[in-house]
C-alpha cells in the first residue's frame, strides 16, 4: 500500500515513510496504523468500518469525533453517511448506527442542514 492511499486522521502524526518506521507504531487489521495505542491513519474503508462497532456500547467517542472532524478533507459528509448505510444490509436493524448518529448530530449538527444528508436520515427513519 502506498502512502498516498492512507488517510491521516490526526494531523499531529503525518503519514510519512519516516513515521511508519517509528518504533511506537503498529499495523492493525485492514491496514489501519496505530501510534501509541491511537488510530493514526489507514484506508478510508477501514476507518469507516471502525466508526460502527458490532456492539454500540463499544463506540469510541474520541475516535468518532476525530474522524468526523477530519473526514471533510477526503470525503463529503453525505457520502460518508451513504457509505455507512451501505455497510449495513437492508434487513439489519439500524441500532448499531444510532449511537454514532447521536454523537454526530450533537457534535456536528450543521452537517444535517445539507439536503443530501437529510435524504439519508429520511431513509434511516423509514427503515
Amino acid at each position: 500500500m502506498s502512502d498516498a492511499q492512507l488517510y491521516n486522521i490526526c494531523p499531529c502524526f503525518p503519514a510519512s515513510r519516516s513515521f511508519f518506521q517509528h518504533p511506537t507504531t503498529a499495523l492493525g487489521t485492514g491496514g489501519v496504523m496505530y501510534g501509541n495505542g491511537n488510530i493514526v491513519s489507514g484506508p478510508l474503508e477501514s476507518l469507516i468500518d471502525l466508526l460502527m462497532p458490532a456492539n454500540g456500547d463499544d463506540l469510541d467517542q474520541e475516535y468518532v469525533f476525530s474522524f468526523l472532524l477530519s473526514c471533510r478533507f477526503f470525503i463529503r459528509t453525505h457520502e460518508l453517511l451513504g457509505k455507512l448505510l451501505e455497510t449495513l444490509p437492508e434487513p439489519e436493524p439500524l441500532g448499531r448506527m444510532v449511537p454514532l448518529l447521536a454523537v454526530w448530530t450533537k457534535k456536528f449538527p450543521y452537517d444535517f442542514r445539507d439536503e443530501r444528508m437529510m435524504n439519508h436520515v429520511k431513509h434511516i427513519v423509514a427503515r
